[in-house]
């Protein structure tokens, strides 16, 4: 992997996760460097963000962290959440 050195780097995650079955079916991701993944597996996705500091995406918390760590050991980003005014 590619050291991108010590900056505070980020990423935009969506997940689609189904409704019947609340299995993982889709994966997309860019980082901040241009890169990108898509597909479906929770070990690539956390490869491909291995030096990204923070996470972004839409319902984050609620579609992105409990599906990606139900089988993960850790959930190695810290989430805030923003509210509406």
């Amino acid at each position: 992997m590619e050291d991108r050195g010590n900056n505070n780097h980020w990423a935009v995650v969506d997940v689609e996760v189904s409704l019947s079955d609340h299995k993982i079916h889709d994966i997309g991701a860019l980082r901040d460097d241009g890169a990108v993944y898509h597909g479906c597996i929770k070990e690539e996705l956390m490869l491909f963000l291995h030096d990204v500091t923070y996470v972004c995406g839409h319902n984050i918390i609620n579609q992105l962290q409990k599906p990606l760590s139900r089988d993960t050991p850790f959930w190695p980003y810290s989430l805030l959440a923003a509210e509406s005014h």
